[in-house]
């Protein structure tokens, strides 16, 4: 079993490989709380629910919820990925707490080709190395977890924008450790709205991604500093807060279509 896991402020998201599953062989257990969405397909698959055994077929892009009762998977003939976000009861209110998964939990698991999309987005970011910060991770999380549950009504509060551009302004020119890395749970405390709300109005009002204005603002002042100072590229990168130099490069090259190195050219 390979898993990569990566814990945010309001859940943990996982992506697993998991060999094949039969009796006294191999079982897994889905956790409490949680949304899975699997990526591979099994014609049958048996597993364990509040003590009775079931039998379903996965499509790849079926969803499974799960309650309090955790799911055993019991019997899954080949070989399985999939992709689980455990949820805090925290960010579960908005939708009325775990009760709106225990309503949904007893169904058979069905397939959403876009939570498809969105759980393959997770599963990639989750593989690859641990970046400035969460917020694209975040954000991908909960455009899954709305896609499943539904859209959180709106609280009519307005969203504190200049104070937000402000913020954002202030930690990418004094980016600090990574367990202080911008989240997007900071950000919608200084907004004054809560996070299931943030993303969305921010992207409306602005017309960018939270992550998406991050980035631009981080690589701005990357262009800046590579122009203006004699600095190295791997202090430039520390500077606008990559702990990683090759995914500087990588950034900035989308960016601007060049390396780093070639703009003092």
């Amino acid at each position: 079993m390979t898993c990569a896991t990566r814990t945010l402020e309001f859940a943990r998201v996982s992506s697993v490989q998991l060999p094949r599953h039969a009796p006294a062989l191999f079982e897994s257990v889905s956790s409490p709380r949680s949304i899975g969405v699997s990526l591979t397909g099994h014609e049958r698959v048996e597993f364990e629910l509040d003590g009775r055994a079931r039998r379903a077929s996965l499509a790849p892009g079926a969803v499974q919820l799960v309650a309090d009762a955790p799911v055993r998977w019991i019997d899954v003939p080949e070989p399985s990925a999939c992709v689980e976000i455990e949820l805090s009861e925290t960010a579960l209110a908005p939708w009325g707490g775990v009760s709106t998964l225990e309503a949904r939990s007893d169904r058979e698991p069905a397939r959403d080709t876009l939570g498809l999309a969105l759980a393959l987005r997770l599963a990639q970011s989750l593989g690859t190395a641990a970046t400035e910060d969460n917020l694209e991770l975040e954000s991908c999380v909960l455009a899954l977890v709305e896609r499943v549950l539904g859209p959180v009504r709106t609280d009519g509060r307005a969203l504190r924008l200049d104070a937000v551009l402000e913020h954002i302004e202030a930690r990418v020119n004094t980016p600090g450790p990574r367990e202080n890395a911008l989240s997007l749970t900071e950000l919608a405390q200084v907004a004054g709205v809560s996070v299931h709300h943030f993303a969305r109005r921010f992207r409306a009002q602005t017309g960018f991604a939270p992550h998406a204005y991050v980035q631009s603002r981080r690589m701005a002042r990357a262009w800046e500093l590579l122009t203006r100072t004699s600095a190295s590229v791997s202090e430039i990168a520390r500077e606008c807060g990559y702990e990683s130099t090759s995914h500087f490069h990588s950034q900035f090259r989308r960016a601007y279509g060049r390396s780093p190195s070639a703009t003092r050219d």
